[in-house]
């Protein structure tokens, strides 16, 4: 990580919270269903009941990333499945 001369001073403390992490790059296309994307509709088995809120209101699809899509993985996440983004 390069940092700025302005954040020289606090360079150790900003080196220590350094993570692993992706680039994650989205087109606006039509995709399949279980593709990456963000909004839409997502993936969600009707055998699964979908998350809710407590006046059990669903709750918002953000976004859905297809692991077996990455062009590269991160130690300890899955090399496929999907992760959704809710709020």
């Amino acid at each position: 990580m390069k940092i700025p001369k302005s954040l020289k001073q606090t360079e150790k403390k900003l080196l220590a919270t350094e993570r692993d992490s992706l680039l994650v790059r989205f087109h606006n296309e039509e995709v399949e269903l279980t593709q990456s994307k963000i909004g839409g509709q997502p993936y969600w088995l009707k055998s699964e009941v979908y998350p809710t809120i407590a006046s059990d209101q669903p709750l918002r699809f953000l976004a859905q990333v297809n692991f077996s899509e990455m062009e590269q993985t991160l130690e300890d996440y899955p090399d496929s499945g999907l992760l959704h983004f809710l709020f």
